[in-house]
């Protein structure tokens, strides 16, 4: 097997855990035959510069697997990762690649929480490092003006998200917000994102899919270097990557928005901008950023083909774009 992704140590010893689909949350999940079944039991053993290796298969927890019951949403969190690495020695939580080129594979279906909003991964802590797996299948159960998310930072700095996949689904795919900065999301994937049960167009009979991006980053004033490089967004039924509530400097680099507005069927949906690069909510006397100003995002390299509104859409937004050599 393959390993993606592993932490850098430094100079104080750190160990190495394993978990696995074969795996009991008795063991002590040491090594590959000793693995750990379940992330939530096996997160509480890592410490600055550990890694947790990931076996190859597929997760499916359940209800009773949900770690947090957070408001305002509410929201049910399956994965509650709050704890921090330190400058140099992140806390990795890395896929592993088997022999045939198969990976973890995170099924959240069986998560149903009556009346929540669901969040997959909640990433409130620090320097962590999430690499080289998939999630699919979120869900959404209720009929309001609401969302689900397949991975969200809310509150976390210093993380890396690397290589992995959120798609065939009815939650967003990669979200920030609130007070997070500096996160990297880098050559990740969000794709065939729908959700058809929360805001019911009466046509249809099905829902609008207006909540549905492969990429958000939606942070408060005084929150710098949020980052997405190297990512793909294709057939999110609203739009590939969307800072519409966004008050601090993000930057879209390397990244492709490809047919988002339609879903996996090529059915129209809602917005469908590739990138939302600016908000409307961005009002003057909302702006108390840094030294009064509305944040200039950054659009570099970016190609967007096929979407069905806007290839970049600034959305009215305050104090302009840096947009520099892309294909849209």
């Amino acid at each position: 097997m393959a390993i993606v992704v592993a932490a850098s140590v430094g100079s104080v010893a750190a160990t190495n855990y394993y978990m696995s689909p074969s795996g009991s949350d008795d063991a002590d999940g040491l090594t590959e035959a000793t693995a750990k079944a379940s992330l939530g039991v096996a997160q509480k053993l890592l410490r600055p510069g550990d890694t947790l290796y990931i076996l190859p298969g597929l997760y499916c927890p359940t209800d009773a697997d949900i770690a947090l019951r957070e408001e305002p949403g509410p929201y049910a969190v399956v994965y509650n990762l709050s704890m921090c690495g330190e400058p140099g020695r992140p806390i990795t939580i890395a896929g592993v690649t088997g022999a045939d080129g198969s990976r973890p594979l995170f099924d959240l279906s069986r998560v149903a929480p009556e009346g929540c909003r669901v969040t997959g991964f909640l990433i409130s802590g620090r320097r962590l490092v999430l690499a080289n797996f998939e999630v699919r299948g979120i869900r959404v159960t209720r009929t309001d003006h609401t969302q689900s998310e397949n991975i969200r930072i809310s509150g976390g700095a210093w993380n890396t998200l690397e290589n992995i996949a959120c798609h065939d689904g009815m939650g967003i795919g990669f979200y920030i917000n609130k007070a997070s900065h500096h996160n990297l999301v880098l050559n990740c994937d969000g794709y065939n994102n729908y959700d058809p049960v929360s805001d019911i167009d009466r046509r249809t009979g099905m829902g609008s899919g207006g909540n549905n991006d492969g990429f958000g980053c939606h942070v408060k004033g005084g929150m710098p270097g949020n980052m997405f490089v190297g990512c793909r967004a294709w057939n999110n039924t609203d739009d590939g990557f969307d800072l519409i509530n966004c008050y601090s400097p993000v930057t879209f680099e390397y990244s492709l928005a490809l047919s988002n507005g339609y879903d996996a069927e090529g059915v129209r949906r809602a917005d469908g901008n590739g990138f939302k690069a600016g908000g409307f909510s961005m009002k003057p006397r909302k702006v108390a950023l840094e030294g009064g100003k509305a944040p200039r995002h950054t659009v570099i390299h970016n190609v967007a083909i096929g979407n069905k509104a806007n290839g970049l859409y600034a959305n009215h937004h305050l104090g302009g774009i840096n947009i520099v050599l892309n294909n849209f």
